[in-house]
C-alpha cells in the first residue's frame, strides 16, 4: 500500500512537468489557427509563386493546402521550429518541415522529393533554398 502511496504523487510529478511544454505547443497551434494567403513560394532559390499553392488554412490539427489528407504537430521549443505533416490514412508517413511565426507571417520551408521514389525525407535546416532541393513558402494572415 505504501508504495501505491508513493507511484501517484511520481506520476503526477511527471505530468506535471509535460505541461509547460503543452501549453506552449497549444498556444502556438492557436496563433497558427486561420487562412493565411501565400505571397511568396521558392523552389531551390527559384521563385514559383505562379506555379505554388496560393492558400492553406490551419483549423484544429489540419493543415489544407500543402498536401491532401494530413493533420500535423508542431514543436515550438526546436530551433528552428518543427511541424510535421502527418497522412491521416498511414500515421507512419510523416514529412518533416520548419516553420517561422512573427505576427502575421508564416515561413514554412519542406524538402522537395519524389513521393514515387519512396524516399523518407531530411528535415530543413534552414531557410537558404538556393541550390538545395527546398522549397520556402510565405504567407500572410488573412483578416477575418
Amino acid at each position: 500500500m505504501y508504495e501505491r502511496m508513493m507511484v501517484i504523487p511520481m506520476v503526477a510529478l511527471l505530468l506535471a512537468a509535460d505541461a509547460p511544454k503543452d501549453e506552449a505547443v497549444q498556444q502556438e497551434v492557436r496563433k497558427l489557427q486561420g487562412t493565411w494567403k501565400v505571397v511568396s513560394f521558392e523552389a531551390s532559390g527559384t521563385d514559383q509563386t505562379a506555379k505554388g499553392p496560393k492558400e492553406i488554412v490551419i483549423k484544429g490539427d489540419e493543415l489544407r493546402g500543402l498536401a491532401p489528407n494530413v493533420t500535423f504537430r508542431i514543436d515550438p521549443a526546436k530551433k528552428p521550429k518543427t511541424l510535421d505533416l502527418i497522412d491521416k490514412g498511414d500515421s507512419k508517413k510523416i514529412f518533416p518541415l520548419i516553420y517561422e511565426l512573427k505576427d502575421d507571417e508564416l515561413k514554412i520551408v519542406f524538402p522537395l522529393v519524389q513521393a514515387s521514389k519512396g524516399e523518407q525525407p531530411k528535415r530543413p535546416d534552414s531557410f537558404q533554398t538556393k541550390d538545395k532541393p527546398l522549397a520556402l513558402l510565405t504567407a500572410k494572415r488573412e483578416k477575418p
